[in-house]
């Protein structure tokens, strides 16, 4: 998990720590106040996300991911159980598409005949590989790229995303759950039964998997083993 090395007084962090919603978060705003990176108007970028969505977001959605996407490249999150709650569920313009419908159409056949080989390789072991996510409006993408950085969401654990322009915006890519019975795997124990594996697929389906992404399982690197990719 990655940590923040935005200064907070006392009086802030204990705030924090005891705050909640979207009054927890208007205090996390008032500590970025004065970095140059996060004052000012709002982003070109952030200006595609509401274009992009026009009439699905409120106006506290969309001045949430205006200020997610002033964010400077390099921001970590604060030590994340400090954090807020989200403002928002992930649903609606935040919600999840499963879909392969919505996967582009060069990589929709290689995300489909990888997740039967995935299969064939958990299923013996009493695991079961199903959809996660596929593509990823911007919007949502967005407001992932938050959770560990400004505030917390249910499930999560820490940072989410390492980016605000990945693969899944354009349906190339595809993430996978990985269950025994109702339990969903930590990334540790994907990693040990899918990495004698994950050579092979890349070469053999032209995907690339997150858990090779650089620095993966190391400090200050970045693991994503639920993720594959369009090479």
């Amino acid at each position: 998990m990655e940590s923040c090395d935005v200064p907070l007084t006392r009086g802030q962090k204990y705030a924090l720590a005891g705050a909640g919603g979207l009054g927890a978060l208007l205090l996390l705003v008032l500590a970025f106040r004065g970095r140059k990176q996060i004052a000012g108007a709002v982003s070109a970028g952030a200006g595609r996300v509401v274009s992009a969505v026009s009439g699905a977001l409120t106006a506290a959605q969309a001045a949430l991911l205006a200020r997610i996407e002033a964010l400077p490249v390099s921001a970590a999150g604060i030590q994340y159980s400090l954090l807020p709650p989200a403002p928002f569920p992930e649903a609606g313009p935040f919600g999840t598409d499963r879909s392969f419908d919505s996967l582009s159409g060069a990589f929709r056949p290689k995300a489909e005949a990888l997740l039967g080989e995935l299969q064939v390789i958990f299923s013996p072991l009493g695991i079961r590989v199903a959809v996660a996510e596929t593509r990823r409006g911007r919007a949502r993408q967005v407001f992932l790229y938050g959770i560990g950085r400004l505030y917390q969401a249910p499930g999560r654990v820490g940072v989410v995303t390492k980016t605000l322009d990945s693969n899944h915006k354009d349906g190339d890519a595809v993430d996978y759950f990985y269950l025994r019975g109702k339990t969903a795997l930590g990334a540790e124990e994907i990693d040990k039964i899918l990495r004698p594996h994950a050579a092979r697929l890349e070469k053999k389906y032209g995907v690339k998997w997150g858990g090779n992404f650089p620095g993966c399982f190391k400090k200050g690197g970045f693991c994503d083993v639920p993720h594959w990719e369009n090479a």
